[in-house]
């Protein structure tokens, strides 16, 4: 009997409109804001600082435990040299940017490149960050012939990875530019 009371209880307590609603604030609260994170991982440059929304997909909540394509960093990350310039082109969120920038110094310079505004805004933020003044950031896509790129809208906005949300098929802008 006194389990059934405890089981209704919680139902009552945890299931359905409230449970909902819960879930739907800590979404909202946690996840779908940016945030500053410091990522410690990478044990060649070291720690710095990141800009990102974990509601952007599990990918993100990786870089954040134990980094992304940590086979090609351990690989191309100590081939540079102080004084280098690189190019990050699809830059994200800047992790490879910012590692870049920390190892080719003040005398080198790095490139960066996003075409998604949602992330080139993130971007901009972790170079801020972590204090570069050797990394120019551009809102652009490279290509091998001059024009527009068409993104769909759901990455403009960065709800692309958002659960349950469907992204619309033909509905589309140029990149960098949100108003068409």
């Amino acid at each position: 009997m006194l389990r059934h009371y405890v089981r209704g209880f919680r139902q009552r307590l945890f299931g359905g409109y409230r449970m909902r609603k819960a879930k739907e604030w800590y979404y909202r609260a946690f996840y779908n804001r940016p945030r500053e994170y410091t990522v410690s991982y990478n044990e060649i440059t070291g720690p710095y600082k990141l800009w990102m929304r974990l509601a952007d997909g599990p990918g993100m909540r990786k870089r954040l435990r134990e980094g992304t394509e940590m086979p090609v960093r351990r690989v191309f990350l100590p081939l540079l040299e102080p004084g280098w310039f690189c190019c990050d082109v699809g830059a994200h969120v800047g992790d490879y940017t910012i590692e870049m920038a920390s190892l080719v110094g003040n005398e080198g310079r790095v490139f960066a490149y996003e075409a998604v505004p949602h992330y080139f805004d993130l971007l901009e933020k972790s170079v801020q960050a972590n204090h570069l003044t050797n990394v120019v950031a551009k809102c652009a896509v490279v290509g091998s012939v001059p024009g527009k790129a068409i993104i769909p809208r759901g990455m403009l906005t960065g709800s692309i990875a958002q659960p349950g949300r469907k992204i619309g098929g033909g509905d589309s802008r140029s990149a960098c530019d949100p108003s068409g």
